[in-house]
């Protein structure tokens, strides 16, 4: 008789915990009252348990909660008449999908995920989304992305590892899963300004927020920084410059930091004063109030004025430290930082 994956899975995680606690199959045929044939066809998936035994070999021994909570749910769908092991994630796209009234076929035209992608997501137990697909599902679904982070399910370490791996998360190579190893690459999204003025503090995370709003992603070393982008004309600048604000979360306000900041659904950047929420706007000499801010991290420009000696655009990256202060005229030595 052919053993089906959830069983085979379930006699896997059931003879790990007896040989962890050093228990023998002997002494489980004794508590059960049963042969030891009969154990040993129960561990190799040839007859099921029935859950008072389950019970008793939990209790003899001593398994935390949810590790007994896995196991009885195990043996519930496999006495169910379930074959199949399936994850909180492949059920999660699936009821989504359903639930949209969607077809695979329609979803893969919707998402730009290929369907046998989509298939595997669905069905295959151990296989994960990127990033990119995590985020475009999760604008179909019209649910938050971590919502769909949060019942991804945690791979097998394979034997060695030989896939290649971005931002921590799992390339398929014909439906099989490695695990990341070695250094691992950050990605940051990349962000329309525009989009910004959707963000609202009261029910959002930044980082949440960008990747549902990612027009983009791009290497990086930090985690929990964005990447806002803008022509240069939204902040007075020259319309041959496009503008690239690295942002992270408030979270402590220091006066003198530089922050992208709404005010009255308009963003600005400024430089943050004394009092928590009061800046000064880049240009103004009369501090005002913010509704939301976020701390700037860099300040790039991009061009294409270099393009006769570069081969491609040019970025000028300026760490921030402190806004710089204004300068009142000409000649002053209290230039700007930036």
């Amino acid at each position: 008789m052919a053993v089906s994956n959830l069983k085979r899975y379930f006699c896997s995680l059931l003879k790990r915990h007896i040989k962890e606690n050093n228990v023998r199959q002997l002494d489980i045929a004794e508590l059960l009252g049963i042969s030891g044939s009969a154990v040993s066809q129960m561990l190799s998936g040839m007859i099921t348990p029935k859950l008072h035994q389950l019970d008793m070999i939990m209790e003899h021994l001593k398994l935390d909660r949810n590790t007994a909570a896995e196991l009885r749910d195990c043996l519930a769908r496999i006495r169910s008449g379930d074959q199949e092991l399936r994850s909180p994630l492949n059920d999660f796209i699936k009821s989504s999908r359903t639930r949209c009234g969607l077809t695979l076929e329609k979803l893969s035209q919707m998402s730009g995920i290929p369907e046998e992608n989509l298939q595997m997501l669905e069905n295959k137990v151990n296989v994960q989304p990127t990033p990119h697909e995590a985020v475009r599902l999760a604008a179909i679904f019209n649910c938050n992305v971590s919502e769909l982070w949060q019942v991804v399910p945690e791979p097998p370490k394979p034997a060695s590892c030989n896939a290649q791996t971005a931002n921590g998360h799992i390339f398929r190579d014909q439906g099989t899963p490695f695990q990341p190893c070695g250094k691992v690459t950050i990605k940051l999204p990349i962000v329309k300004l525009e989009d910004m003025l959707n963000f609202n503090p009261m029910y959002d995370h930044l980082i949440d927020f960008a990747w549902r709003h990612m027009i983009g992603v791009e290497n990086g070393e930090k985690v929990g920084l964005v990447i806002v982008t803008a022509p240069g004309t939204e902040f007075g600048w020259s319309e041959l410059y496009d503008v690239r604000i690295e942002i992270a979360e408030v979270k402590q306000w220091l006066p003198g930091m530089t922050v992208l900041c709404n005010i009255n659904g308009e963003l600005f950047l400024a430089r943050a004063l004394d009092n928590p929420w009061q800046v000064m706007i880049q240009g103004m000499d009369e501090p005002c109030e913010c509704n939301t801010c976020w701390m700037v991290n860099a300040l790039g420009f991009i061009s294409d004025l270099f393009s006769v000696t570069a081969t491609a655009r040019v970025e000028h990256k300026i760490p921030i430290t402190v806004f710089g202060r204004k300068r009142t005229k000409p000649g002053n030595n209290n230039d700007d930082e930036l």
